[in-house]
């Protein structure tokens, strides 16, 4: 599912009949928070950063039928345009968009439609009682796959980004997460788990490193709701001034700065060349947040992180937490980095 845009029907049409006729459901990066994280019948993100659960399944167990609802086909969507992502029997793609469907992917049967419409007249036609329990068994069959990567440590005496991750989303469930463009968005579409319809915002075509900084205070306007941004200190260079806006309105945003003092994409693309292709000094974002008028933390292990949450909790406006974190680890991107270099992409 990749229901463009995200609207809140969708996702509960979504669930009534994963529910109903025991569907499994995946998403994909742009599209967490349609159906609940923590839902048995979720198989997790697909493509890009995606759960080990959902890539095994979808493409070394496929089901008969295979549903890409409004399903945009990306080299991010596809994971590299992989050739596995086929069913045993039927492929049909659904959209508003005719342009999205049989693009890449062929489709065995294409549906122009707008996804709340298509299914709302599925479930009446009550065709998936057949197959209740072949998709009961598929879904006991994926039950036994781990949803994520383990988290491989680092011994360079910084925080490793997935534990930041887990531990934020652990203290901040109840957050609208907004991941900003760089290597901590592959962390958090992997480690942070949702259960808030619509509740994970990631721009994943053309958007700009800090994007994430004034988006969140639109997104906290927009809903209502309080906000955390696991951003970087690359991403706060280009727009971190913004946090002054959020500080100015005493916005309910959290931004968490993953300080590495490094661009880290550009690190790993061009880690056999000179180190100033990458390298940052490490700024004191925690200092420059207070300068706008935001609380701001610097934290260098786990429990001052959950001290600085607490504190930014109870705070009537924005909060900055700077974490020191390590350059070093992979991102949990696996299948997508092996199919990109496959391709000649990089």
């Amino acid at each position: 599912a990749r229901p463009r845009p995200p609207r809140p029907g969708v996702g509960t049409a979504l669930r009534r009949i994963s529910e109903k006729y025991d569907v499994a459901v995946a998403t994909t990066v742009g599209s967490k928070g349609v159906f609940p994280e923590t839902h048995d019948n979720y198989l997790g993100v697909y493509g890009y950063s995606g759960h080990h659960r959902a890539i095994r399944m979808l493409t070394e167990d496929p089901p008969d039928t295979l549903i890409l609802l409004g399903f945009d086909t990306t080299q991010w969507t596809s994971l590299a345009w992989d050739p596995a992502l086929r069913p045993a029997r039927t492929l049909i793609q659904v959209g508003t968009r005719p342009g999205d469907i049989d693009f890449v992917i062929p489709a065995d049967i294409a549906v122009v439609s707008d996804e709340e419409v298509f299914l709302r007249d599925l479930e009446a036609s009550g065709v998936l009682s057949a197959s209740r329990a072949d998709n009961r068994a598929y879904l006991d069959r994926a039950a036994g796959w781990p949803l994520l990567h383990p988290v491989e440590p680092v011994d360079d005496g910084h925080l490793h980004p997935a534990d930041v991750v887990l531990a934020l989303n652990r203290l901040l469930p109840d957050h609208i997460c907004i991941a900003d463009s760089g290597n901590h968005r592959s962390f958090a579409t992997h480690y942070w788990r949702t259960d808030i319809q619509n509740g994970f915002f990631s721009a994943n075509t053309i958007c700009g490193m800090g994007w994430a900084i004034p988006a969140a205070v639109g997104v906290s306007f927009a809903r209502d709701e309080p906000c955390v941004v696991i951003t970087g200190d690359g991403c706060m260079l280009m727009h971190g001034m913004e946090i002054q806006t959020a500080a100015r309105y005493r916005r309910p945003v959290i931004y968490v700065v993953f300080n590495n003092s490094s661009y880290g994409a550009t690190y790993f693309n061009n880690i056999h060349n000179i180190p100033e292709m990458s390298a940052l000094p490490t700024h004191a974002w925690a200092m420059f947040a207070r300068s706008l008028g935001a609380a701001g933390h610097r934290v260098t292990s786990l429990d001052e992180l959950e001290e600085a949450v607490v504190a930014a909790r109870a705070a009537t406006g924005a909060t900055v937490i700077d974490v020191l974190c390590s350059k070093l680890p992979e991102t949990p991107a696996h299948r997508y980095k092996q199919n990109v270099k496959s391709s000649g992409v990089l």
